[in-house]
């Protein structure tokens, strides 16, 4: 090695001398869980519930921080510009990573670059719901009025599988209907049981208690089969040739640059949380299946091989980026 290698070599071992020590101590003090959604949907009942167990498993402690809006990508935004130390970590799904650049002219970052994968943590699936009140207990009959009464309907979505699935309802139903953008789902609903809109395109978890308590109604399950929750309701493929059966995936990253032992370290630790049987029934209770992979990379690999079927979909539904 000749003196100019050497001199360009050895900060960075020198960094990474000094680096391990520190790193290998971690975590010494609280850990910032970003979530991207607002408290009640169902990110958030995840997050605080699965924050409980982090926080037994690392010693100390996790704080939820909610970031909702911009389509999911302002909390993200935020742990892709934290330092990447280990101490803020963030909740990614479908809208955020894949979806955001094919949904909105301006995304404020990059998240192959900007993001490094943790793992999968969850798929859980959108229905088509009505106000328990509704006229229509079927998706035939809400078909019907809508295709008998064009533009007088409209319904309600808050995230991107939510707004491809009521695009694909466009488009496959041969309907013309509203869709109405809202900031969370948890209010679309509240807006749904208060007659303020007819019909919204919701997360399995904040619909399932309404459709309990009556107040709600569930025409089509967004999903390639039908869930357990609601074994009586079909799958929007079921009800109408070419309807989507896509499920969205939500996971956890960290800022680009987070040393590789720390993400390893919170992805075994996640791994083991999600596959602990009491979780796995927590996880079932709000209608979501575990998305567990063996290591951060293959959750990277997981994202790309999505981003061309997500692509297909919102070109072929004609959702133009805004």
């Amino acid at each position: 090695m000749n003196k100019r290698q050497f001199t360009r070599i050895f900060p960075a071992l020198l960094c990474a001398l000094w680096a391990a020590p520190a790193f290998a101590a971690w975590p010494e003090r609280a850990i910032t869980l970003i979530v991207p959604f607002g408290p009640g949907s169902n990110a958030d009942i995840f997050a605080r519930r699965y924050a409980e167990r982090l926080s037994k498993a690392m010693g100390q402690p996790v704080v939820i921080e909610n970031r909702p809006g911009a389509n999911a990508t302002l909390g993200l935004d935020r742990v892709a510009k934290s330092a990447p130390d280990g101490y803020t970590f963030g909740l990614a799904s479908t809208t955020n990573t894949i979806a955001a650049p094919l949904l909105q002219k301006t995304v404020p970052y990059d998240f192959r670059r900007d993001l490094t994968p943790i793992g999968g943590i969850y798929q859980i699936p959108t229905v088509l719901l009505v106000a328990g009140n509704s006229p229509y207990t079927s998706y035939a009959q809400l078909l019907a009025y809508t295709r008998a009464n064009p533009d007088k309907m409209s319904y309600g979505y808050a995230q991107s599988t939510a707004e491809i699935s009521g695009a694909n309802w466009r488009q496959v139903g041969a309907v013309k209907v509203t869709g109405v953008p809202y900031k969370s789902t948890p209010q679309a609903v509240v807006d749904l049981i208060g007659g303020q809109i007819p019909v919204v395109f919701s997360e399995l978890s904040v619909a399932l208690p309404q459709i309990a308590s009556g107040k709600a109604r569930a025409l089509a399950v967004i999903a390639p089969q039908r869930t357990p929750l609601l074994p009586n309701t079909p799958t929007f493929a079921e009800v109408q040739p070419n309807g989507l059966s896509l499920v969205g995936f939500s996971g956890l990253m960290m800022p680009a640059g987070t040393p590789r032992e720390v993400v390893d370290r919170m992805a075994q630790v996640t791994r083991d949380i999600l596959l602990e049987p009491d979780f796995v029934q927590f996880l079932a209770s709000i209608g979501a299946d575990p998305l567990v992979f063996a290591t951060p990379a293959a959750f990277g690999d997981y994202l790309e091989k999505n981003e061309p079927v997500w692509r297909q979909l919102i070109q072929a539904a004609g959702i133009k980026a805004q």
